[in-house]
């Protein structure tokens, strides 16, 4: 099942307008070596302000791969990150948390990095880790290497994280590359991806286009995607804030592939509303999931890897609400096809991580994925010979077409048992949020990931050190 809000021609209208913002107003480009890219292929120039031509944003999409592989920390294939393919993981930047253990909100810290791959690592449909919080006790300058570090120390899945500069990225690099046993084994198998963003609407800093370059030099995917919000940095129409955020995004590309023509570059463009009453952004509406999926029309259109986000909320609490936003979310991200879909387990407008709302997500995931599954009309599933064995009024739960086929065809969960009232008040009354603290706190004192060998993990000790040291 597909989820496509655009028609065929609502999309070239989208595209055209979003290529015309890049030729007509165009934008803002703060990194000399990428002004310098920028005009040698034949681009205006007013200062840092650049016009782009549609030719140039197609011929570099064109250039970026459909399909990204992926690897793990010890170098096994683990994503394809394209086509229709969905992958999912936590979020990152939470400066508070859930302490998983007493659920008291408290400042994040490194331990619950550790915790949080810990627990992403045992999940089957979390695919890849996010520090899901930006940690407090460690050195603030370089605290996004204290979270890589963190993360590749406990866990085997790949990476998408963020960096503060291009130092610290340079840091990321050699750190990841110590984890991976070498810098030619990251290049060539890579189990780190990177997030940068422009700044909306179309504001391109030195800082973000620098990583953006670094990454593309070393052959490093590169998430680029705007943070818009509708009716402050964007447009309050979603229809508008989807023409700027493709546009930024497409700006993204083109560095991309002008400083390497075929180095990875994941794109995205997503914006949460500006509630008009409070003046708030918001980290999970409607608004946001409708442009996810146009978006990710627009991106399949050009065969370029797709960026979303997903299992977060703004509710404070592990209520009703953040369950049933949170699955909104997930689900429309997997029908509308997002390859890489994240935040999951950020509450609180993106203030507080939660591990138990990680747990939930993994199994809206699962949900989300059978759906998006959808039929598979085959003489096998169509069963029409059992159907005329068993004739009517006959019964089927003793078939051997049952017994070959029901676990794939029933959507069987371990929160939505189906019990008689009896059945459930024997068994302590438990409620969905009751079995999720279970499931979270028996994964934090059960599972044990796969940590790097003993050379590799002192490789990544001495990274951090030098960093420290400077």
């Amino acid at each position: 099942m597909k989820l496509e809000p655009l028609s065929p021609k609502e999309l070239d209208i989208v595209v055209d307008a979003s290529f015309a913002v890049l030729e007509d107003t165009g934008a803002m480009i703060y990194s000399e070596e990428a002004l310098s890219l920028l005009q040698a292929s034949g681009c205006a120039a007013d200062g840092h302000r650049v016009k782009i031509g549609r030719e140039l944003v197609r011929k570099c999409l064109r250039s970026a791969p459909e399909v990204i592989r992926v690897y793990n920390r010890e170098g096994a294939p683990a994503m394809e990150v394209g086509g229709d393919n969905s992958y999912y993981g936590p979020g990152v930047t939470c400066p508070y948390v859930f302490d998983p253990y007493t659920m008291e909100r408290v400042t994040a810290t490194k331990q619950f990095v550790k915790d949080a791959a810990k627990v992403a690592d045992a999940l089957p449909n979390v695919d890849y880790l996010m520090s899901l919080c930006m940690i407090a006790d460690e050195t603030p300058l370089f605290a996004d290497l204290q979270e890589v570090h963190a993360l590749a120390s406990v866990s085997a899945k790949p990476l998408l994280t963020w960096a503060f500069n291009k130092e610290n990225l340079q840091g990321i690099l050699e750190l990841c590359a110590a984890a991976a046993g070498g810098a030619e084994k990251l290049c060539e198998k890579p189990f780190l991806m990177v997030y940068t963003e422009p700044i909306s609407p179309l504001v391109h800093p030195k800082e973000s286009l620098e990583k953006l370059m670094l990454l593309s030099k070393n052959g490093i995917p590169a998430v680029y995607s705007p943070g818009m919000t509708l009716g402050g940095t964007a447009p309050v129409t979603k229809e508008g804030a989807l023409t700027v955020g493709l546009a930024d995004s497409f700006v993204g590309a083109v560095i991309s592939q002008l400083t390497r023509p075929g180095a990875p570059v994941i794109l995205g463009a997503n914006g949460g509303a500006l509630d008009m009453r409070t003046c708030q952004s918001s980290y999970s509406s409607l608004e946001m999931c409708m442009m996810e999926s146009a978006a990710n029309q627009v991106y399949r259109l050009f065969g370029v890897p797709s960026f979303g986000l997903a299992g977060s909320t703004d509710h404070k609490s592990h209520d009703a609400l953040a369950a049933v936003d949170s699955f909104v979310q997930t689900f429309m991200a997997t029908l509308s096809r997002s390859n890489l879909i994240h935040d999951f387990g950020m509450m609180d407008i993106g203030m507080t991580g939660s591990l138990d709302l990680l747990v939930m997500c993994d199994e809206w995931a699962a949900m989300s994925k059978f759906v998006k599954n959808g039929f598979d009309v085959t003489p096998e599933k169509l069963a029409a010979d059992v159907i005329r064995k068993v004739g009517p009024g006959g019964v089927f739960l003793t078939e051997e077409h049952t017994a070959r086929h029901f676990r794939e065809s029933l959507y069987t969960s371990a929160y939505f048992a189906r019990t008689t009232y009896g059945q459930w008040e024997s068994g302590g009354k438990k409620t969905t949020r009751d079995l999720v603290r279970e499931k979270t706190l028996k994964l934090l004192k059960e599972h044990t990931p796969e940590p790097p060998s003993e050379d590799r993990r002192a490789a990544m000790d001495r990274v951090l050190a030098e960093y420290a040291k400077e």
